[in-house]
Order: structure tokens, then sequence, then C-alpha cells
């Protein structure tokens, strides 16, 4: 018994034994009683279908936001894959921007390492403070005559000469840059590096940093008694060279084998023949110097004639 049942049995108990309920009412009491024991019936029924109902809706608001949550995380993760392509095409972007800055960056170093081709630099060619421009190069065309008397040098064969900078130890002069006009020039006076250090003089190829760390590699190896070259931008070791290198790129630094006969010969006739417009310009210049002075000579003697 449920306590609406106790409630209704309690509240018609009280009326009959009160007394004060007639029989006239009795009846409607007696309908309105069973009304209710319906109204019970059906509420015993009604409520659990409500309950599931709201079970329902529950569940359904649940689902319906599990579902929102599960596409958001889809979203997300499509959002995190699009970033991670993203990311990996950034990553080959640079890489490839490198690659490209790294061979451009040879290609500089190449080219301006082969617009020193003709270049040497002379170490202990005296200076004094209140030398000239010319100076270097007058100092430095007896220095060459001197290691190199059959060939005809003259002012024209050093293209550009100047010093790296102001002295700055009175005991080390400093270091003299010298463009040849000839490449085949430089090679015969690199072939000369004994006689110039007989005489004080130091020579060597006008390398870049690059190029220099390269040289200073070379060196150690070859101090040591080993057998090394660059090939390609390789250093090799203990190998014989199989094929001439490029004497414009890897071996600007090491032209010093130029100074065997053989090269020395094929030197010195490259360089008759490459220069026999220098011998006809040369001649003629000096025919119309000669003719020049002539005429001075007569006019001047004209003049002091009374």
């Amino acid at each position: 018994m449920t306590s609406t049942d106790v409630g209704m049995f309690g509240l018609s108990y009280g009326c009959l034994s009160l007394g004060v309920i007639r029989t006239s009412k009795w009846r409607h009491l007696l309908a309105l009683a069973g009304t209710l024991h319906v109204l019970h019936d059906w509420s015993n029924l009604a409520f659990p279908l409500v309950a599931q109902v709201t079970c329902y809706q529950k569940h359904g608001r649940a689902q319906h936001k599990l579902n929102s949550v599960e596409n958001r995380v889809v979203e997300l993760e499509n959002e995190q894959q699009i970033l991670r392509d993203d990311i990996v095409e950034q990553n080959t972007r640079v890489d490839s921007l490198f690659s490209t800055t790294k061979s451009v960056e040879n290609k500089i170093e190449k080219q301006e390492q082969y617009s020193r081709r003709a270049n040497l630099v002379f170490y202990g060619i005296l200076e004094s403070h209140s030398e000239s421009p010319q100076t270097p190069k007058v100092k430095l065309l007896i220095v060459l005559k001197t290691v190199l008397p059959h060939t005809n040098w003259n002012d024209r064969d050093l293209v550009r000469l100047h010093r790296t900078g102001p002295q700055t130890d009175s005991s080390y002069p400093s270091p003299v840059i010298a463009r040849f006009q000839f490449h085949c020039d430089k090679v015969q006076v690199l072939g000369k590096r004994a006689e110039l250090k007989s005489l004080g003089i130091g020579v060597s190829n006008d390398l870049t940093y690059k190029f220099t760390t390269k040289d200073i590699k070379l060196k150690k190896h070859r101090e040591k008694g080993n057998s090394a070259y660059y090939k390609n931008g390789v250093l090799h070791v203990n190998e014989e060279p199989t094929h001439h290198h490029n004497q414009n790129t890897d071996c600007l630094y090491s032209e010093v084998s130029a100074s065997s006969s053989l090269n020395a010969e094929r030197y010195t006739q490259a360089r008759h023949i490459a220069r026999p417009h220098r011998r006809i310009k040369r001649a003629t210049q000096n025919s119309e110097r000669k003719e020049s002075t002539r005429q001075q000579q007569q006019e001047n003697r004209r003049s002091t004639e009374p």
C-alpha cells in the first residue's frame, strides 16, 4: 500500500468516525476514491514512461554532444595534418633555398678566385713611409728583372699593383698584390720561388679565404710526405691523380707545378705566341718615341741657332 492509499483510508475513516459525512455524500466520496485509485494506477504507469522518455532525451543530448566532440576532434586532427604538411613543405623550401644559396656562394667564391687568377702576392719588398704609388711597382720590376733576366719586363706587364695596407711593423713591409697582364708571366714568376726566397722575398697566389684554407690543409699533408691534391673540391690524400686538374677552379693555388722544365717551356712558348701584338706595338711606340725625340732635338737646335 502506498502513501496515497494510506492517506485516502485515513481520510475516509476519519470522516466516518466523526459522523460528519452524510449518507448522500458517501456515494460521491466513493466515486472520488475510485477516481483517485484510477489516477494512481495511471500515475504508476505514466511515471516510468516519463522517466524513460526523460532518460532518452538526456541520452540523446549526451550523444549529440559526444558526436559534436568527435567531429571537433576530427577537424582538429585534419587541421593538425595540414599544419604538418605545411611544415614539411616549408622545410623542403628551406633546404632548397639553403642548397641554392650554398651553390651561389660557391659560384661567387670561384668567380672571385678566378678574377684573382693573374694575381700574385709578394712579401718582403722594402717599404718607405714617403714612397709614391709607383714605387712598389718599380721595385718589383727590378726584382723580376733579376730573377728572370731573359724576359723583357716593362710597366705594362703589371696591370695593377698596390700594397695591402699601411705598414704596421717596421721590420715587416706590407705585402704587395700585383696583377700580371699575362697568366703565363705569373706562372714563370711562381717557378722562381727559390730565387726570390734567396733575395728575401716570398711569393704566393692571391687566394680567397676558402682557397687559403684549402691551401693550408694541402701544405700540411704534403709536409707529412703525403701525396695530396684537390679534385672537384674534395681533398684526396695518398692517391695518384688520374686526370689533370681544372686550373680555373680547384688548382688555382697549386700552379707551382709549372716550374718544371716541360711546363716552363710550354708557358714560354705560349708567352711568345700570345705576345706578337705586344712586340709590334712596342716597336711602333719606340719608333714614334724616337721620331718625336729627334724632332724635338731639331727644334731645340733651331731655337738656339743665331
